[in-house]
């Protein structure tokens, strides 16, 4: 079935309470063709291993509390939305040199 979603390139997911993925649900981000993925409003913690071709990812409304490895791999974002989440520290994202544009309002980032 995931067969005909393989050229997708923009993917909204959000609003479906993925906040504990099990492995079946972790398959749709195996989708290499994927450019823009929404997340947002899914009671997400973490960050898991998303397609590296990404260019724009939406995480807001969210509970994630910090900048992990899954995220500073996607060296093709150009548009991340971290809004509306607990993240304390965004320094790991200054090492994304695509990145243009980044939401983090409503976060509790420190300088």
């Amino acid at each position: 079935m995931l067969n005909q979603f393989s050229k997708k390139i923009e993917l909204d997911l959000s609003g479906n309470d993925f906040g504990n993925t099990t492995p079946e649900t972790r398959i749709l981000f195996d989708l290499r063709y994927l450019r823009k993925l929404i997340l947002a409003y899914n009671n997400l913690e973490g960050i898991w291993e998303l397609p590296s071709g990404l260019e724009t990812l939406i995480l807001n409304n969210n509970k994630i509390t910090k900048i992990n490895a899954n995220l500073l791999h996607l060296t093709n974002l150009i548009t991340l939305d971290l809004s509306n989440n607990l993240i304390r520290d965004a320094q790991p994202l200054s090492n994304l040199a695509k990145l243009k544009f980044l939401f983090l309002k409503n976060n509790q980032v420190h300088e």
